[in-house]
């Protein structure tokens, strides 16, 4: 959550970076208790995908999935790699 004139919201969504990984992690609220982590890799030719409030597209060939990772426009026909995600009362732990 983030603090705009005292109030607070939610993000729509979180970025992660790994050393471990080559493409950024992008997490999303879906509930209450529900969270899908995904890989920013493009399933089509592996461009680094951008992130927005209800879906990732590619920029490189205008794929565009879902926030659990599911294509939703071609040319991909893969869906996104995603990340088992489990928490506690204060901590997302994704699973890579």
């Amino acid at each position: 959550m983030e603090t705009a004139n005292g109030k607070l919201r939610e993000r729509p969504y979180v970025l992660v970076k790994t050393e471990e990984l080559a493409f950024p992690i992008c997490i999303y609220r879906l509930g209450p208790d529900r969270y899908s982590a995904l890989l920013m890799e493009c399933t089509h030719r592996s461009c680094e995908l951008h992130a927005g409030s209800a879906f990732l597209v590619c920029p490189c060939h205008g794929s565009e999935f879902t926030r659990l990772g599911e294509v939703q426009n071609p040319p991909a026909e893969q869906n996104l790699h995603a990340f088992t995600i489990t928490y506690d009362e204060q901590t997302l732990y994704i699973h890579l």
